[in-house]
């Protein structure tokens, strides 16, 4: 038996509680000390060799409700000098958040404080819910290496709870805690409740991921991950949220002179975010000129696919959803929560979103309806964006933890597209979505069509932001084609973007090896080098 599986097996845990009322304030539960007002046992799901998988139960054995904000699965010392350590393998929380390898000794996260906070967890960062100061965060799994040994550690079950890893210097050893998320969930008397299961694995690098993507595939994957497919964004990185039915058909007419015919059906027409008000999906903007269904018609009567995007959890405070349904939202202190969570400017007018409490039956009923309608137009490609804000509370009109609400929601959109439906990802948090969706976006936008043309600031902000998206389709490769398949977003090679030729090549190298290649630019105004060079191959290779 491996020392530190050994080790492991026999770690410290326990529960982060308080009484709804909080008198007392929040508490920590040793099993090892007392029984009461908890009952918490853990369990070996698999002991081998190189590997065992935790999990907790816990019941309710007092005569008062009780939240439960988190439980630590496993908390134990490695007995090696951190020094040794190469690297960590640091996963974020969102697929827009940071996740690659840190080189070098264990290095403590640093929180954000005003700019993209929707890309942090933000109850990983409370001690009553078993942050651990000073400590390198990742959520869902991690990876500790040596030179020439890894120690992975990460959630393979994925339903219930957000998993967090915690990775700290002792100086003389590495402390290693995993965490389980519960949000501060009520547990009546005698009620019990268990955590996800977390796998501890030691051995190759590659080889550790490698089955580590399994054991998920193996849990959680029921339906097929995507088949390979081709797209053409409309219109979001050549103009922004401005989208017409004039612009796909003159995307439809260019792509007939590009496209194989052989090839065409693999082809994704996709309409992008500027046909309607978010939240008012069926009813097109009149800039718009035309209905979504006559869109899909002339997309299908040249032979692609069509494809819509949607962000069916938040909505537009000007949209007649909100105006006909305000009790749908989530809220705090009366007022609705704002989701976009990425500046101290995201209240404003052109930038102001509501989130829809999608544990409601009745808003997921809402969803639903408008789904079916897009598969009876015959969108056959749905892409599902901007989730993410409806796991910035609890306050849900159910009992249920973020990562069980934000399944939920978009288990209804799987359920209404059906099994047929290809369903693709883009700002969202990746493990609950595990087995419902067939592509995700595994990184951040290619570019910021709002900032092209500006001197400076287009270079400097596209480059850095197609650089970040490289690094986290590459840290997450490794479950490409196991879980689902990973979008590496679209290509833009428009010169108003001012993305250096070398960040393009590598951007469509890894597109080129992917089955989810995506074309960003209006390519009606490409020239016949750019087509050549990289539309044609993109679509037709």
């Amino acid at each position: 038996m491996n020392a530190i599986i050994e080790k492991i097996k026999n770690s410290q845990y326990g529960v982060y509680y308080q009484y709804p009322d909080g008198n007392g304030g929040p508490k920590y539960f040793n099993p090892k000390e007392h029984l009461t007002p908890l009952k918490v046992t853990r369990e070996v799901v698999l002991d081998s060799q190189d590997s065992v998988i935790l999990k907790l139960n816990i019941l309710n054995n007092s005569s008062k409700r009780l939240r439960i904000n988190a439980a630590v699965v496993s908390e134990f010392l490695w007995d090696i000098d951190p020094k040794l350590v190469e690297k960590v393998l640091v996963n974020g929380w969102v697929q827009s958040s940071s996740s690659q390898y840190v080189q070098g000794n264990i290095k403590p996260s640093k929180k954000k404080k005003l700019f993209l906070l929707r890309d942090q967890n933000p109850y990983s960062w409370r001690e009553d819910f078993g942050y651990l100061r000073n400590s390198s965060i990742s959520e869902w799994y991690t990876q500790v290496c040596l030179r020439d040994v890894c120690l992975l550690a990460g959630a393979i079950t994925i339903e219930k709870q957000f998993c967090q890893f915690y990775v700290k210097d002792q100086k003389d050893s590495i402390l290693v805690r995993s965490t389980a998320q519960f949000d501060g969930i009520t547990l009546v008397p005698g009620e019990s409740i268990q955590t996800e299961e977390i796998l501890f694995l030691i051995g190759d690098q590659q080889e550790t991921l490698s089955r580590y993507a399994q054991h998920i595939k193996e849990r959680l994957v029921s339906i097929p991950v995507g088949r390979p497919i081709k797209g053409v964004c409309c219109s979001y990185y050549a103009q922004g949220n401005r989208v017409d039915y004039k612009y796909i058909e003159r995307t439809v007419n260019k792509l007939d002179e590009i496209v194989q015919d052989d090839k065409k059906k693999d082809v994704v027409i996709g309409i992008d975010a500027g046909y309607s008000k978010w939240g008012d999906w069926l009813i097109p903007s009149k800039k718009f000129g035309s209905t979504i269904e006559e869109a899909a018609k002339l997309i299908k009567a040249h032979g692609y696919i069509p494809g819509i995007w949607i962000s069916p959890f938040v909505v537009m405070k000007e949209s007649k959803l909100y105006k006909e349904h305000s009790d749908w939202f989530i809220r705090l202190n009366g007022k609705p929560l704002e989701s976009r969570q990425t500046s101290p400017i995201d209240f404003l007018p052109l930038l102001s979103l509501y989130v829809l409490d999608i544990t409601k039956e009745e808003v997921r009923e809402s969803i639903r309806e408008v789904i079916r309608k897009f598969k009876e137009y015959g969108y056959d490609f749905i892409k599902i964006d901007f989730l993410y804000p409806s796991c910035f509370s609890q306050a849900y009109s159910k009992n249920v933890t973020r990562a069980q609400a934000i399944r939920m929601g978009v288990a209804s959109i799987r359920e209404a597209a059906g099994d047929d439906a290809l369903i693709m990802s883009a700002i969202s948090h990746l493990s609950p979505i595990v087995g419902l969706v067939n592509y995700a976006r595994t990184g951040l936008d290619t570019s910021n069509p709002f900032v092209y043309g500006l001197p400076v600031l287009s270079k400097k902000v596209n480059e850095e932001m197609l650089s970040s998206n490289i690094t986290n389709f590459d840290s997450r490769s490794f479950y490409d084609e196991q879980i689902w398949i990973n979008d590496i977003d679209a290509l833009v090679v428009n010169p108003s973007a001012k993305i250096s030729q070398k960040l393009i090549d590598d951007h469509f190298q890894r597109i080129m090896k992917s089955k989810a290649r995506w074309i960003g630019d209006d390519i009606s105004k490409l020239n016949d080098k750019l087509i050549d060079k990289y539309i044609k191959p993109i679509l037709n290779e």
